[in-house]
Protein backbone atom coordinates (compact mmCIF):
# COMPACT_ATOMS: atom_id res chain seq x y z
CA UNK A 1 0.00 0.00 0.00
CA UNK A 2 1.11 3.75 -0.89
CA UNK A 3 -0.01 7.01 0.46
CA UNK A 4 0.28 10.94 -0.75
CA UNK A 5 3.70 11.55 0.31
CA UNK A 6 5.61 8.29 -0.61
CA UNK A 7 5.13 5.98 2.22
CA UNK A 8 4.69 2.35 1.48
CA UNK A 9 3.54 -0.92 3.54
CA UNK A 10 3.65 -4.15 2.12
CA UNK A 11 2.65 -6.43 4.79
CA UNK A 12 -0.26 -8.15 6.77
CA UNK A 13 -3.44 -5.70 7.96
CA UNK A 14 -5.85 -6.88 11.00
CA UNK A 15 -8.35 -4.29 12.95
CA UNK A 16 -7.55 -1.48 9.87
CA UNK A 17 -3.66 -1.73 11.25
CA UNK A 18 -0.08 -3.41 9.99
CA UNK A 19 -0.86 -7.09 11.97
CA UNK A 20 2.07 -10.00 11.52
CA UNK A 21 5.30 -9.50 8.83
CA UNK A 22 5.46 -6.18 7.35
CA UNK A 23 7.96 -3.93 5.29
CA UNK A 24 7.57 -0.14 5.83
CA UNK A 25 9.85 2.69 4.15
CA UNK A 26 9.33 6.25 3.99
CA UNK A 27 11.14 8.61 1.78
CA UNK A 28 12.96 10.23 3.86
CA UNK A 29 14.86 6.89 4.23
CA UNK A 30 13.55 5.47 7.33
CA UNK A 31 12.55 1.70 6.84
CA UNK A 32 11.26 -1.05 9.13
CA UNK A 33 11.29 -4.63 8.21
CA UNK A 34 9.70 -7.27 10.91
CA UNK A 35 6.75 -8.34 12.77
CA UNK A 36 3.95 -5.87 13.61
CA UNK A 37 1.34 -5.75 16.15
CA UNK A 38 -1.99 -3.66 16.20
CA UNK A 39 0.25 -0.99 14.26
CA UNK A 40 3.17 -1.22 16.41
CA UNK A 41 6.50 -2.75 15.40
CA UNK A 42 6.47 -6.04 18.12
CA UNK A 43 8.96 -9.12 18.01
CA UNK A 44 11.85 -9.75 16.10
CA UNK A 45 12.17 -7.10 13.56
CA UNK A 46 15.31 -4.75 11.29
CA UNK A 47 14.90 -0.88 12.00
CA UNK A 48 16.87 1.48 9.23
CA UNK A 49 17.61 4.98 9.65
CA UNK A 50 18.63 7.38 6.97
CA UNK A 51 21.69 8.01 9.14
CA UNK A 52 22.48 4.71 8.46
CA UNK A 53 21.84 3.65 12.02
CA UNK A 54 20.99 -0.06 12.07
CA UNK A 55 19.01 -1.69 14.99
CA UNK A 56 18.56 -6.00 14.64
CA UNK A 57 16.44 -7.38 17.49
CA UNK A 58 13.80 -7.72 19.70
CA UNK A 59 10.91 -5.09 19.46
CA UNK A 60 7.62 -4.71 22.22
CA UNK A 61 5.12 -2.34 21.21
CA UNK A 62 6.73 0.04 19.58
CA UNK A 63 10.04 0.10 22.08
CA UNK A 64 13.49 -1.88 21.54
CA UNK A 65 13.12 -4.26 24.10
CA UNK A 66 14.56 -7.40 24.86
CA UNK A 67 18.47 -8.39 22.56
CA UNK A 68 19.45 -6.86 19.79
CA UNK A 69 22.41 -5.09 17.97
CA UNK A 70 22.80 -1.41 17.47
CA UNK A 71 24.97 -0.03 14.12
CA UNK A 72 25.85 3.59 14.76
CA UNK A 73 26.95 4.20 11.19
CA UNK A 74 30.54 5.47 11.95
CA UNK A 75 32.35 1.80 13.04
CA UNK A 76 30.69 1.94 16.14
CA UNK A 77 27.95 -1.17 17.79
CA UNK A 78 26.47 -2.48 20.90
CA UNK A 79 25.19 -6.08 21.46
CA UNK A 80 23.32 -6.99 24.50
CA UNK A 81 20.21 -5.64 26.31
CA UNK A 82 17.55 -3.17 25.50
CA UNK A 83 14.31 -2.32 27.69
CA UNK A 84 11.71 0.11 27.00
CA UNK A 85 13.03 1.83 24.34
CA UNK A 86 10.87 3.66 21.99
CA UNK A 87 12.60 3.72 18.73
CA UNK A 88 11.10 7.29 16.89
CA UNK A 89 12.98 8.24 13.73
CA UNK A 90 16.18 9.73 13.34
CA UNK A 91 19.11 10.55 16.14
CA UNK A 92 18.98 14.23 16.73
CA UNK A 93 16.21 14.62 14.01
CA UNK A 94 12.62 16.59 14.30
CA UNK A 95 9.39 13.73 13.11
CA UNK A 96 7.23 16.28 10.94
CA UNK A 97 3.71 17.10 11.89
CA UNK A 98 2.86 17.55 8.40
CA UNK A 99 3.63 13.49 8.06
CA UNK A 100 0.56 12.63 9.60
CA UNK A 101 -0.94 10.75 6.82
CA UNK A 102 -4.93 9.44 5.90
CA UNK A 103 -5.92 6.43 6.98
CA UNK A 104 -4.87 4.06 9.81
CA UNK A 105 -1.24 3.50 8.41
CA UNK A 106 0.54 6.90 8.82
CA UNK A 107 4.08 7.93 10.82
CA UNK A 108 1.50 9.04 13.47
CA UNK A 109 0.41 5.56 13.51
CA UNK A 110 3.84 4.00 13.36
CA UNK A 111 5.99 5.50 15.79
CA UNK A 112 3.75 7.88 18.07
CA UNK A 113 1.41 10.17 17.15
CA UNK A 114 1.74 12.69 20.61
CA UNK A 115 5.52 13.16 19.95
CA UNK A 116 5.25 14.28 16.17
CA UNK A 117 7.49 17.47 15.72
CA UNK A 118 9.89 16.57 19.15
CA UNK A 119 13.42 15.89 18.99
CA UNK A 120 13.83 11.87 19.47
CA UNK A 121 16.65 9.16 20.30
CA UNK A 122 17.32 6.34 18.90
CA UNK A 123 18.72 4.28 21.76
CA UNK A 124 18.47 3.35 25.03
CA UNK A 125 21.06 0.23 26.08
CA UNK A 126 19.53 -1.26 29.36
CA UNK A 127 20.92 -4.84 30.64
CA UNK A 128 24.09 -6.88 29.94
CA UNK A 129 26.18 -5.53 26.46
CA UNK A 130 28.61 -4.77 24.71
CA UNK A 131 29.73 -1.71 23.05
CA UNK A 132 32.32 -0.42 20.69
CA UNK A 133 33.35 2.57 19.74
CA UNK A 134 36.21 3.66 17.48
CA UNK A 135 37.53 6.09 19.70
CA UNK A 136 36.43 4.79 23.27
CA UNK A 137 37.33 1.50 22.90
CA UNK A 138 35.24 -1.80 24.31
CA UNK A 139 32.74 -1.71 27.08
CA UNK A 140 31.64 -4.83 28.44
CA UNK A 141 29.22 -5.01 31.24
CA UNK A 142 25.97 -3.56 32.27
CA UNK A 143 23.88 -0.82 31.51
CA UNK A 144 20.97 1.28 33.21
CA UNK A 145 18.91 4.04 31.49
CA UNK A 146 21.47 4.14 28.22
CA UNK A 147 24.53 4.95 30.92
CA UNK A 148 27.03 1.86 32.55
CA UNK A 149 25.68 0.97 35.89
CA UNK A 150 26.64 -1.83 37.63
CA UNK A 151 29.81 -3.87 36.66
CA UNK A 152 32.01 -3.76 34.06
CA UNK A 153 35.47 -3.56 32.29
CA UNK A 154 36.68 -1.07 29.64
CA UNK A 155 39.27 -1.17 26.98
CA UNK A 156 39.87 1.87 26.49
CA UNK A 157 41.20 2.86 22.89
CA UNK A 158 44.69 4.50 24.43
CA UNK A 159 45.66 0.94 26.20
CA UNK A 160 44.15 2.44 29.62
CA UNK A 161 42.03 -0.59 31.27
CA UNK A 162 39.33 0.20 34.32
CA UNK A 163 37.30 -2.98 35.17
CA UNK A 164 35.15 -2.87 38.19
CA UNK A 165 31.72 -0.88 39.01
CA UNK A 166 30.12 1.89 37.55
CA UNK A 167 26.92 4.14 38.30
CA UNK A 168 25.91 6.75 36.27
CA UNK A 169 28.99 6.05 33.39
CA UNK A 170 31.38 7.10 35.93
CA UNK A 171 33.57 4.37 37.85
CA UNK A 172 31.93 4.12 41.39
CA UNK A 173 32.45 1.74 43.91
CA UNK A 174 35.40 -0.61 43.91
CA UNK A 175 37.34 -0.99 40.80
CA UNK A 176 40.58 -1.02 39.22
CA UNK A 177 42.59 0.84 36.56
CA UNK A 178 45.51 0.17 34.61
CA UNK A 179 47.36 2.73 32.83
CA UNK A 180 49.71 2.39 29.97
CA UNK A 181 50.41 6.41 30.07
CA UNK A 182 52.32 8.73 32.49
CA UNK A 183 53.23 7.96 36.05
CA UNK A 184 50.61 6.20 37.78
CA UNK A 185 50.68 2.77 36.31
CA UNK A 186 47.23 1.39 38.54
CA UNK A 187 45.04 2.38 40.82
CA UNK A 188 42.74 -0.84 43.13
CA UNK A 189 40.34 1.11 45.35
CA UNK A 190 36.99 2.82 45.81
CA UNK A 191 35.60 5.77 43.36
CA UNK A 192 33.09 8.53 43.52
CA UNK A 193 31.61 10.14 40.36
CA UNK A 194 35.16 9.29 38.33
CA UNK A 195 36.98 10.36 40.99
CA UNK A 196 39.63 8.62 43.85
CA UNK A 197 37.83 8.52 46.96
CA UNK A 198 37.93 6.16 49.68
CA UNK A 199 40.68 3.89 50.39
CA UNK A 200 42.72 2.38 48.05
CA UNK A 201 46.94 2.07 46.47
CA UNK A 202 47.93 3.62 43.83
CA UNK A 203 51.66 1.81 41.99
CA UNK A 204 53.64 4.15 39.84
CA UNK A 205 55.64 3.24 37.20
CA UNK A 206 58.82 4.03 38.94
CA UNK A 207 57.81 0.78 41.10
CA UNK A 208 56.65 3.35 44.25
CA UNK A 209 53.57 3.00 45.75
CA UNK A 210 50.78 4.25 47.77
CA UNK A 211 48.23 2.57 50.41
CA UNK A 212 45.68 5.08 51.98
CA UNK A 213 43.00 7.20 51.83
CA UNK A 214 41.78 9.73 49.24
CA UNK A 215 39.52 12.83 48.34
CA UNK A 216 38.67 14.18 45.47
CA UNK A 217 41.52 12.23 43.60
CA UNK A 218 43.94 13.21 45.82
CA UNK A 219 45.79 11.57 48.79
CA UNK A 220 43.50 12.85 52.19
CA UNK A 221 43.71 11.21 55.09
CA UNK A 222 46.13 8.28 56.76
CA UNK A 223 47.95 6.10 54.40
CA UNK A 224 51.51 5.05 53.74
CA UNK A 225 53.86 5.97 50.78
CA UNK A 226 56.81 3.40 49.98
CA UNK A 227 59.78 4.44 47.87
CA UNK A 228 61.98 2.00 45.05
CA UNK A 229 64.79 1.81 48.13
CA UNK A 230 62.23 0.86 51.02
CA UNK A 231 62.23 4.57 52.13
CA UNK A 232 58.35 4.12 54.18
CA UNK A 233 56.67 7.46 54.96
CA UNK A 234 53.50 6.74 57.13
CA UNK A 235 51.10 10.01 58.27
CA UNK A 236 48.42 12.09 57.78
CA UNK A 237 47.33 13.84 54.24
CA UNK A 238 45.26 16.46 53.56
CA UNK A 239 44.64 17.82 49.92
CA UNK A 240 47.34 15.96 48.25
CA UNK A 241 50.03 17.57 50.70
CA UNK A 242 51.72 15.51 54.18
CA UNK A 243 50.59 17.27 56.93
CA UNK A 244 51.16 16.58 61.03
CA UNK A 245 53.14 14.06 63.12
CA UNK A 246 54.58 11.24 60.42
CA UNK A 247 57.15 7.69 60.93
CA UNK A 248 59.72 7.88 58.08
CA UNK A 249 61.31 4.12 57.83
CA UNK A 250 64.86 4.31 56.71
CA UNK A 251 65.61 0.54 56.39
CA UNK A 252 65.50 -0.54 60.04
CA UNK A 253 65.59 2.98 61.28
CA UNK A 254 62.63 5.05 62.37
CA UNK A 255 62.33 8.51 62.48
CA UNK A 256 59.48 10.82 63.70
CA UNK A 257 58.67 14.35 63.00
CA UNK A 258 56.09 16.79 61.93
CA UNK A 259 55.75 17.79 58.08
CA UNK A 260 53.02 20.42 56.81
CA UNK A 261 52.16 20.89 53.17
CA UNK A 262 55.10 18.38 52.37
CA UNK A 263 57.72 19.98 54.18
CA UNK A 264 59.66 18.92 57.26
CA UNK A 265 59.88 21.18 60.34
CA UNK A 266 63.28 23.03 60.93
CA UNK A 267 65.80 21.18 63.08
CA UNK A 268 64.16 17.95 62.16
CA UNK A 269 65.88 16.83 58.81
CA UNK A 270 69.50 15.48 59.69
CA UNK A 271 68.74 12.28 58.76
CA UNK A 272 67.64 12.85 55.57
CA UNK A 273 71.39 12.66 53.95
CA UNK A 274 70.11 11.28 50.84
CA UNK A 275 68.54 14.41 48.73
CA UNK A 276 67.31 11.92 45.70
CA UNK A 277 64.76 10.09 47.98
CA UNK A 278 61.97 9.94 45.79
CA UNK A 279 58.97 9.81 48.79
CA UNK A 280 57.70 13.68 49.47
CA UNK A 281 55.39 14.08 47.06
CA UNK A 282 52.53 11.65 45.90
CA UNK A 283 51.08 12.74 42.61
CA UNK A 284 48.21 11.57 41.71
Amino acid sequence: MSFTRGDLYDGYWKNNAPWGQGVYTSPSGFSYNGQWQNGKMHGPGRLAAPNERLYDGDFDMGNKDGEGRMDYGNGDWYIGQWKNDKVLYNLGDRLDPSLSLSLSLSLSLLLARSLAGSVVRFLQRHGYGVFYSRTEGIYEGFWANDSKEGYGKQRYATGNIYEGNWKRGYYHGRGTFVSCHGGMQSYDGQWESGKLNGKGTVVFSTGARFDGNFKEDQAHGVGVQTSINSVNFEGKWTDGQKEGRCTIAIGPSKHTSNVKGNVMEEGERSFLVSPELPLFYCDL
